[in-house]
């Protein structure tokens, strides 16, 4: 039964990571999408759609993306059990130079081998096959998948942003229900909290996440990550993500300023959901 739960985790998991945009907001193929309002003047904050915020998301991370050439970092994996304890952990160094898939090199793991083998196995071999295939992207966010509706403003981590509810036009579980922070300048993805559209996994009660973004020079990338799921065997489990030591290379030959590791723990879930979701949060303590 315990494998048959880990294994449902590992699912979940890797469906979050497809669920939500990673490296500059990375939205590929996105040819057929409106990116709407290209060299028009910015609308005011206060006259923003949840259609043109979308559009205007759509167009930057775009622009982004086309400015990439090669991309390094180190993550660090860690699973915990109801009570904070560490199950297992992995350091790993990640590359990436578009268009070719991501390359992963385990530096270190440690902990419960079954839980590394099948949720931190699981999640690298899924996020690679991800990067080798356009499969994903029927989960991309894009309004193919969602609706937004901007229901205000509110600064995050320093940067003034708008603030969506993220509406997925149908019961996936490779689709999310919840909350989105754009900043208001860059039109980037700041912060998602959320959770699956449809439940994955018969041994999975209830999962909820939280991602969070850094602009490093000109891109936007990954800073943590933690979900929490609620399994019918074996408990709560929580995964974090933590990234840094980000190398970012541009196209015109700009480095951008290498991040620092991350310092500041990521606020338990309960503490910044959005109450006008009105959904039941988990409470969950994160210390690392």
């Amino acid at each position: 039964m315990k494998r048959a739960t880990w294994m449902a985790f590992a699912q979940i998991i890797a469906i979050e990571l497809a669920m939500c945009p990673r490296i500059l907001g990375q939205q590929p193929g996105l040819k057929g999408d409106p990116v709407g309002n290209s060299g028009v003047g910015q609308p005011s904050k206060g006259s923003l759609t949840g259609e043109m915020l979308f559009s205007k998301v759509i167009e930057h991370n775009l622009k982004r993306e086309a400015n990439l050439k090669y991309y390094s970092e180190s993550r660090h994996y860690c699973v915990q059990d109801k009570n904070d304890k560490v199950w297992a952990e992995l350091d790993a160094l990640v590359e990436f130079q578009p268009p070719g898939p991501k390359q992963f090199k385990v530096i270190s793991q440690r902990g419960s081998s079954i839980v590394g083998r099948l949720v931190f196995g699981g999640l690298l071999a899924s996020e690679t096959d991800a990067s080798k295939s356009r499969s994903y992207l029927d989960s991309s966010i894009t309004p193919r998948n969602y609706v937004f509706e901007v229901v205000g403003e509110e600064e995050v981590d320093g940067h003034h942003c708008l603030l969506a509810k993220a509406t997925p036009l149908r019961k996936d579980k490779y689709l999310f229900e919840g909350t989105v922070w754009v900043e208001a300048t860059d039109f980037a993805i700041v912060k998602i909290v959320g959770q699956p559209a449809k439940n994955p996994s018969f041994w999975i009660k209830k999962v909820e996440f939280i991602r969070r973004y850094q602009k490093i020079g000109d891109f936007w990338v990954p800073l943590q990550e933690l979900c929490v799921s609620q399994q019918r065997i074996v408990g709560k489990s929580t995964l974090t993500i933590d990234h840094h030591d980000y190398q970012i290379l541009a196209k015109d030959g700009t480095k951008s300023p290498t991040s620092e590791k991350v310092l500041n723990p990521m606020p338990p879930i309960a503490e910044i959901a959005r109450p006008d979701l009105q959904r039941e949060t988990v409470h969950t303590p994160f210390q690392h």
